[in-house]
């Protein structure tokens, strides 16, 4: 009711308030805002066409579809009942849908496939093509509509020509600018002064926030850079503040007003405390639900828990660290995890409350290695090396030792075989 968001305005009405903010005027010089100024003749359109008349050709395009096939015999057997069947009922046939087929209305050099693009361009509005084994695999397209290309006359662009050589003019003038404003300014210029000077409209900013921000708590994109921001709510009325360099331009303000931190009235927020009041709410009763659980399980009390919340109790299989319950989120696997056993964890999601009990812990088992014939050979053959060696090294002491390759050779062909 309207006396129940009153008193809970009421009794939160500091989490509605307003930080301070800042009235400032600001002259904002960049190609889109000087671009109006710049006049652009006929001749120039024309010549500009000319000499980029490729770039304004416009391309065939064509809406295809592509079906695709485990093997070439069923691609075929489609493509011939496409001969018998409607459309419709020749995707149902061979389950396949429209959606997930449609390439789009697509140009011959979009097709990376180029044995696809050149079936694709030589086909009829309105038919299946025959079966392609291309780089994807098995297929059949089908030509929707074709979309002829077009070569615009001078009229056709012209708006856009004007566009394009209104922003290169813009762009190079913006430099020039740049050192007129401020040795206008410098000489004691107001940005007012300056904007009309050079036909820059001077735009002024009410109630931003040091986010940015204005009233309504939306970003202000024509000063969102939080640099600049920083500059305006560091400085005092009357300071001078030094232009901020943006990508495209310059960017100069005056700083107007200082506006002290307000609580928003309940008619400014009522729409905002509607919604957080209903949060409120069901996170009072999740919050309670969750304690109830949280005793009913410590308890074992599991029955009177699914007849008292209307809910699902179930057992996991055991599992592990490197082999966790996917249906659960890393945090809350590890949470698990990390327990006691009759502890209990308690996790949220977006839409779901998950609590859990430890039951059951079990000891890791250290596995132990494999030991298969291959294994114990080759265990055998290194003792033996090792015994012959030290064998070696003993007669060195007291003999003069001579080794032979075909001895060697013949010692290592018997411990192969």
């Amino acid at each position: 009711s309207e006396r129940e968001l009153l008193d809970f305005y009421e009794n939160f009405k500091n989490g509605y308030k307003k930080s301070e903010t800042r009235d400032f005027a600001a002259l904002i010089l960049d190609p889109e805002n000087i671009k109006k100024n710049i006049q652009v003749t006929r001749s120039q359109i024309n010549e500009y066409f000319n000499a980029n008349l490729d770039s304004f050709n416009i391309s065939e395009t064509r809406e295809l579809y592509q079906f695709f096939f485990n093997d070439k015999a069923t691609a075929d057997n489609f493509f011939n009942d496409s001969y018998q069947l409607g459309f419709n009922e020749l995707l149902t046939k061979y389950s396949q849908t429209k959606e997930q087929s449609y390439l789009g209305s697509v140009g011959k050099d979009e097709i990376l496939d180029f044995e696809v693009a050149d079936a694709a361009f030589n086909m009829i509005e309105g038919e299946f093509g025959e079966p392609i084994d291309g780089m994807l695999g098995n297929s059949v397209l089908y030509l929707e509509k074709i979309n002829p290309g077009k070569v615009p006359t001078v009229d056709d662009v012209a708006a856009e020509i004007q566009d394009e050589i209104q922003i290169q003019e813009a762009i190079d003038l913006v430099e020039m600018l740049y050192f007129e404003i401020e040795d206008d300014l410098l000489n004691g210029s107001s940005i007012e002064e300056a904007s009309a000077k050079h036909q820059i409209e001077t735009q002024y900013f009410k109630k931003i926030d040091i986010n940015g921000k204005n009233i309504q708590n939306d970003v202000v994109e024509e000063i969102n850079h939080q640099e600049l921001i920083q500059k305006i709510f560091s400085s005092e009325i009357g300071d001078f503040i030094e232009v901020h360099d943006t990508e495209n331009g310059y960017i100069w303000v005056d700083l107007n007003s200082i506006n002290q931190p307000y609580i928003k009235s309940f008619a400014e927020v009522r729409d905002l405390v509607t919604t957080d009041m209903i949060k409120k709410r069901k996170n009072d009763k999740e919050s309670e639900i969750i304690k109830q659980l949280d005793i009913g399980l410590i308890n074992n009390q599991i029955q009177e828990l699914i007849d008292s919340y209307q809910i699902e109790i179930k057992k996991s299989e055991p599992f592990s660290r490197l082999s966790p319950i996917r249906e659960f989120s890393e945090d809350f696997n590890d949470r698990i995890l990390s327990a006691n056993i009759n502890e209990v964890i308690i996790g949220k999601s977006e839409n779901n409350i998950l609590v859990g009990k430890v039951v059951e812990i079990f000891p890791i088992k250290q596995a132990e290695p494999e030991r298969d014939q291959k294994f114990i050979n080759n265990i055998d053959l290194q003792m033996r090396n090792d015994l012959f060696e030290q064998y070696l090294v003993s007669l060195e002491d007291n003999y003069t030792v001579k080794l032979y390759q075909e001895n060697i050779d013949r010692l290592f062909n018997t411990q192969s075989q």
